[in-house]
Order: structure tokens, then C-alpha cells, then sequence
């Protein structure tokens, strides 16, 4: 028999629903997210060329791989950095202005020293 009691609610508690601000945010996450890896991948495109005129910083033709689109594991790993970096920030954002409550379980702080605790 599974273990599968430990993913339901507490006993007596009824399940809460979403809130709008929960939804809200995950709407913009994902709208943000989007929008990141789009302008990643638009911004590695002008990238390259800019480069092109400007010869910024060599690229090997062996980055010109496939020849039915020129960079594109290139543009894709840019889009995908861009992705990782605005994740980052959105989460920062988030925590900022919706910072995480403790709840009702949740062990209080305790203001005591623990100087004479030794692992």
C-alpha cells in the first residue's frame, strides 16, 4: 500500500483555493517568460548582425550550423541564458513583493543562544 495520505490535506482542514494574486502572478510568469526567451532570441539575432558589420568578436563557421539557419544554436543558447536570467529576476521580484508567511505548523524562531551546542 503507498504512502500516499502524507500528499492530502490535514485532517479536519479544507483544501483552499487559488487565489487571484496567486493566478495573477502565475499569468505574468508566464507571459514574462515568453517574453524573455522572444527577446533573447531577437536580441542574439541582432547580435550577429552587428557583428557582421561591425566584427565585434570573431565567430567560427562552425558555429554557422545548419545552413538552412546560420547560428542558431547559438541564437537558442542565447534565448535560453536571457530565459534563465529573467526567471531569476522574476523570482526576486516576486519575493519582494509577496514574501513567503509562515503558517500555522511552521516552528516559531527562537530568540535563545545555542553557543553551547557543539556538532
Amino acid at each position: 500500500m503507498s504512502d500516499s495520505r502524507r500528499y492530502r490535506t490535514r485532517e479536519g482542514e479544507p483544501r483552499s483555493g487559488r487565489k487571484l494574486i496567486e493566478t495573477l502572478w502565475n499569468i505574468l510568469g508566464f507571459g514574462f517568460a515568453i517574453v524573455m526567451g522572444a527577446g533573447g532570441f531577437m536580441g542574439a539575432d541582432w547580435f550577429l548582425l552587428e557583428n557582421e558589420v561591425r566584427h565585434w568578436v570573431y565567430l567560427p563557421p562552425e558555429l554557422a550550423w545548419p545552413a538552412v539557419a546560420p547560428f542558431l544554436g547559438l541564437k537558442v543558447g542565447v534565448a535560453l541564458i536571457a530565459l534563465f536570467l529573467g526567471g531569476a529576476v522574476f523570482t526576486l521580484l516576486y519575493g519582494l513583493v509577496q514574501p513567503v508567511k509562515r503558517g500555522r505548523y511552521d516552528v516559531e524562531v527562537s530568540g535563545r543562544d545555542l553557543g553551547g551546542y557543539r556538532k
